[in-house]
């Protein structure tokens, strides 16, 4: 059973790979493939008999995990932009030179994970 997990990912990690890389970027592709991995690995009972069947199985294991990451991203938005609208509303009065800088330019910042 192990051996044939193995087998499947090995036959299709490369095509997962470029999967993930279009549909969430370069950079987080990588590591969603090793969640992909993680998860057929603790479902290898589940592993189809046929090699055709196992590739579809392994997409679907790969839209899943791009489905929560996708959601993790939202959460983590709406965090930022609620962290944003309090801290804004703490600091209206203070000096922008105390918080190192305007507070939009640092909420933005925050939000879109860019800096400046």
């Amino acid at each position: 059973m192990a051996s044939d997990v193995i087998r499947a990912l090995d036959a299709n990690a490369g095509d997962l790979l470029s999967y993930l890389e279009r549909r969430n970027g370069l950079d987080d592709a990588p590591d969603l493939l090793t969640e992909t991995m993680a998860v057929a690995w603790r479902r290898a009972k589940d592993l189809p008999d046929t090699s055709e069947e196992a590739r579809m199985w392994l997409f679907g294991i790969a839209k899943g995990v791009l489905a929560n990451a996708v959601r993790g991203r939202v959460r983590r938005q709406k965090l930022a932009d609620r962290l944003c609208t309090i801290s804004g509303a703490a600091s209206a009065t203070a000096p922008a030179a105390e918080y190192g800088g305007s507070h939009r330019a640092r909420c933005h910042s925050a939000s879109t994970g860019r800096v400046g």
